[in-house]
């Protein structure tokens, strides 16, 4: 956590009391204090990069391990913030496991940032680590989205905003992953248009693609579009027996040998329903076929479902390009969906 004196190297804090400054819990800045530092930096016409870091799926940390669990790691995280950065800026805890880091740099440019957030999530691996806590060992990502003043933004309100921007881009691509701000590619993003994507609007959109007159490849293919772009992944197809249907963004990969049932299978015991992986090594010693069309597409993380009401008659499987893909319970629970409405599609279209 902060001290006083590490605090006071800054004008802004100079005879604050810290019992106020500093978060309870965490011993970063807290969010008032935070806020009122980048609003200080930006009338004195300081230079830094501000980022807005979200740990992901945090809630199922404490959902799962309780909430003491939760506050150890949300410590530990903070610390290694702290560390981190040094005497080259300050971490605030915004809220939750939200956290603001303020990083002073002269020049604070769109490569000076890469540098600073590559060490902090591949060299250093500040959030993309295994965390040895008290009673639990917890593989811990975040997704961060950056801008600068005054590259970027001359005001409090729109930094944060186009920060905001960011990270909401970040969470779209998977999580586990930093964003810097880029105009020309980043400006018209709405951050509230995905929330406005309620799942069971989602199911009854597919559902009325299923009772159109289309023919069954017509309709797997209308819901395999459907997916890959509700998930944002890169490549999703379906295996059914000697039937292929995909639908495939990943360049050149069209002419490419597809994994098969038996490939597929291998992946899968009787008791196994669907695997979510974000790693190739999960399963590249059990299915080289898999593992040879993967490397192939340049995918590296994986959902894949079985397919059948009564017995397995194939495989659903959706594709990221991104290592370490953070796969979220609405997208399993979607592509789940999509998985059963092929299902039924397949077996209706084997009873005409």
């Amino acid at each position: 956590m902060y001290t006083k004196e590490q605090l006071e190297q800054y004008e802004y804090f100079k005879g604050l009391d810290m019992e106020y400054v500093l978060d309870d819990l965490t011993g970063c800045v807290s969010r008032g204090y935070i806020i009122g530092f980048v609003k200080y930096l930006i009338d004195n016409k300081e230079p830094f990069a501000f980022s807005i870091i979200d740990l992901d799926n945090f809630k199922l940390i404490n959902d799962n391990y309780g909430h003491s669990v939760g506050d150890e790691c949300l410590i530990n995280i903070s610390n290694a913030f702290i560390n981190y950065i040094g005497n080259d800026g300050v971490v605030g805890r915004y809220g939750g496991d939200e956290f603001i880091v303020v990083y002073l740099c002269k020049e604070p440019t769109y490569e000076n940032s890469h540098q600073f957030f590559t060490r902090l999530f591949h060299d250093k691996q500040i959030v993309r680590r295994t965390l040895e806590l008290s009673s639990v060992r917890l593989f811990v990502t975040a997704t961060a989205g950056v801008a600068s003043f005054p590259y970027d933004s001359l005001n409090f309100d729109d930094l944060f905003q186009k920060a905001d921007k960011a990270l909401y881009r970040g969470k779209q691509k998977g999580r586990n992953c930093y964003i810097i701000y880029v105009e020309d590619k980043h400006k018209d993003i709405d951050v509230h248009r995905r929330d406005n994507a309620y799942l069971p609007d989602m199911f009854a959109s597919l559902c009325k693609a299923t009772r159109s007159s289309e023919p069954f490849e017509i309709k797997v293919k209308y819901l395999l579009d459907y997916l890959v772009n509700a998930v944002s992944s890169t490549d999703c197809l379906v295996v059914i027996n000697d039937l292929n249907i995909e639908t495939l963004t990943s360049n050149g990969a069209k002419n490419l040998l597809k994994p098969s049932m038996e490939d597929f299978g291998l992946l899968f015991d009787d008791k196994t329903e669907y695997i979510v992986s974000n790693q190739l090594k999960d399963y590249k010693m059990k299915s080289p076929g898999i593992n040879r069309y993967m490397t192939s597409t340049n995918t590296q993380s994986i959902m894949a479902f079985k397919l059948g009401v009564t017995k397995t008659c194939g495989y659903l499987a959706i594709m990221e390009n991104r290592l370490l893909r953070v796969w979220q319970e609405r997208e399993v629970s979607l592509a789940m969906y999509v998985g059963k409405l092929v299902s039924m599609l397949y077996e209706l279209n084997e009873k005409k």
